[in-house]
């Protein structure tokens, strides 16, 4: 059997042929081209929002710079307020030195150094204590109504907080310079009179130390002369307690 291929055949096959060989070369050859030239477009259109970024930054660098600057004036300030930090050996020093000052005997010293950064309260009936205690109240009133409102909401609503960003402020808690507090037990002897003028010194409101509490007990010292005679000598003693509070670099 003899197949003959019509005119309308011959005219078919070439239009497929065709048909092919476009989508062929629009496929592999026109379709890379414009995914590339759009890839491109958002590629420059995302280069150009980081140049306005960055010309923004720019711009803002004098007087981020100039912040940065009184801040750190702002720093050093607060941390002139304090001790820097001391190691035993140096806090013994300091101690011993201020009780030859006062023409004091130290009889005994005990330092105890700190492990973590020190945690002072403020004084129950202070100011700061009942702004302490309004601000924390408030908190306690948002979280209740925070919880609330979640309870409320739907169960099935996605969670949007997925994969953000994490807080800041667990990093600035973590890079902010730590205030250590240091505790000095002494017992001194020497003048009454010097012994209460040291009290007095170290009440005074400071932040660098703080007197924390103060024992006064009597020391007796006897003495035989070449008599056989007893001598009695009798002398204050000064049990004092203080916190020292030390800053970091």
């Amino acid at each position: 059997m003899k197949l003959e291929m019509t005119e309308r055949d011959k005219k078919l096959l070439i239009f497929l042929a065709i048909f092919v060989i476009v989508v062929c070369i629009g496929y592999w050859g026109i379709f890379p081209i414009v995914k590339d030239m759009n890839q491109i477009k958002y590629d420059t259109i995302e280069e150009e929002q980081i140049r306005e970024m960055n010309d923004l930054k720019l711009a803002q660098l004098p007087m981020i710079e100039k912040e940065n600057e009184e801040y750190e004036e702002d720093i050093k300030k607060a941390k002139s307020d304090f001790y820097e930090m001391m190691n035993a050996d140096e806090i013994d020093k300091l101690f011993t030195t201020m009780a030859l000052d006062y023409n004091l005997y130290a009889y005994s010293m005990d330092i105890s150094m700190p492990t973590e950064q020190a945690e002072l309260e403020a004084y129950a009936y202070s100011e700061k204590y009942l702004a302490d205690q309004e601000q924390e109240d408030a908190l306690e009133e948002e979280d209740a109504t925070a919880a609330d409102g979640k309870d409320q909401s739907d169960s099935t609503e996605t969670d949007t907080t997925a994969g953000s960003d994490p807080d800041d402020s667990q990093y600035y808690e973590d890079k902010m310079v730590g205030i250590y507090a240091a505790t000095i037990q002494m017992k001194l002897g020497g003048e009454e009179a010097v012994l209460q003028k040291l009290i007095d010194d170290l009440s005074v409101s400071s932040k660098q130390q703080r007197l924390v509490s103060y024992q006064w007990d009597t020391d007796s010292d006897i003495t035989i002369d070449d008599a056989g005679n007893y001598d009695i000598r009798y002398q204050k003693v000064l049990n004092i307690v203080i916190e020292i509070y030390m800053c970091e670099e």
